[in-house]
């Protein structure tokens, strides 16, 4: 589910939250963490998107490892050689 960032209107608190997209206009029905009102809005915010590789839930094939390697040796100036 993607995370999205509320702002409590009444203290201005900063807060997440994990809902479905489909719900994500809805207003949230948690109250704010820091003043307890129900006084939330959706704050506009960036989107990231993270690879199970990057959170250790998979590792990389041999295979990928070695394309990455060839495709760092052909672009040096890239930040993917810094990042094999």
């Amino acid at each position: 589910m993607p995370h999205y960032e509320y702002i409590c209107t009444n203290c201005n608190n900063e807060f997440d939250d994990l809902i479905k997209t489909s719900d994500r206009n809805k207003p949230t029905k948690k109250a704010c963490v820091k003043c307890k009102k129900k006084k939330i809005i959706l704050k506009i915010s960036s989107t990231q998107i993270i690879d199970p590789v990057t959170l250790g839930l998979k590792t990389s094939s041999s295979s990928f490892k070695e394309l990455m390697k060839y495709h760092a040796k052909k672009n040096p100036r890239g930040s993917l050689k810094d990042k094999i």
